[in-house]
């Protein structure tokens, strides 16, 4: 399943459902079990990527995406009026990633 989602580079995965149906429309046979299979082990994941919503892409896939994503999603953050507020910086967001990261779902 995790071939299926790597052809078709992300799948919107906003609502649950989304990735399921977009599979069903692009895959034949398209098994729903081998996708809940693929998310259980971390083979596909969900992440925020493109317009800051979340896609499920593999996980072997999702460095290359996150690399590409990572300067305009956190200018959308951390740079928005209502974001700027908190005091909290680009550095601040950078010194929490080692705290964060073995905090993780994703192994």
């Amino acid at each position: 399943m995790a071939e299926g989602v790597r052809r078709v580079v992300a799948l919107q995965a906003q609502e649950a459902a989304s990735p399921y149906l977009a599979l069903w429309n692009r895959l034949a046979p398209f098994d729903p079990a081998a996708l809940d299979a693929a998310f259980a082990g971390h083979e596909v994941i969900k992440a925020t990527l493109m317009r800051i919503t979340l896609h499920a892409v593999t996980a072997a896939g999702y460095p290359a995406f996150h690399c590409a994503m990572a300067e305009s999603l956190r200018a959308a953050r951390l740079y928005d009026r209502r974001y700027t507020q908190t005091g909290l910086s680009a550095a601040d967001a950078d010194a929490l990633i080692p705290a964060v990261l073995p905090r993780r779902a994703v192994p």
